[in-house]
């Protein structure tokens, strides 16, 4: 049996290879997650300063808590959508949003109550109340959806998500 000196050259360059392919993938990941990371900052500060200058537009507190929802901070964008509500109780967007939030974390309860006030509060768009029938069809909760809600407010849900 003969060594062969190129063989183990071969089998090391190969590693070699992967290896530096392995660290050059990992850095490329590494420099896109800082740079959305910043664009987030910086789109997050443009908001605050926005969310100051016009205290009482429920759209702006609605931007952020979407800015923080794409990028799945679902409690803060929860809060900015539930300050949304406050200001504007009628903002069917921010209610969707915020049964959809509640669907990802598992709290059907609370994400059916928004949809019941959604079946209400916007009884005259057939686009949203059509969006919301399939939503609720495909989890299986159309028969809850149309049941009467417990005529529980948004405070005692916003109560129970900050605590």
């Amino acid at each position: 049996m003969e060594f062969n000196f190129q063989d183990v050259f071969q089998d090391v360059n190969m590693n070699m290879i992967g290896l530096f392919s392995i660290v050059l993938l990992a850095a490329g990941y590494s420099v896109f997650i800082g740079v959305s990371r910043i664009f987030f900052l910086k789109r997050l500060r443009e908001l605050e300063v926005a969310m100051v200058r016009y205290p009482n537009y429920a759209d702006v507190r609605a931007q952020i808590a979407s800015l923080y929802y794409s990028h799945n901070y679902l409690i803060e964008a929860k809060r900015y959508y539930y300050e949304a509500l406050k200001i504007y109780p009628y903002y069917h967007y921010a209610r969707l949003k915020i049964s959809l939030i509640c669907f990802e974390e598992n709290n059907y309860e609370e994400a059916m109550h928004h949809l019941k006030k959604l079946r209400v509060n916007a009884s005259h768009d057939h686009v949203m109340i059509d969006l919301i029938v399939k939503l609720v069809k495909e989890k299986s909760l159309y028969k809850e959806y149309l049941k009467d809600d417990k005529q529980l407010d948004d405070n005692y849900f916003k109560a129970q998500a900050q605590s």
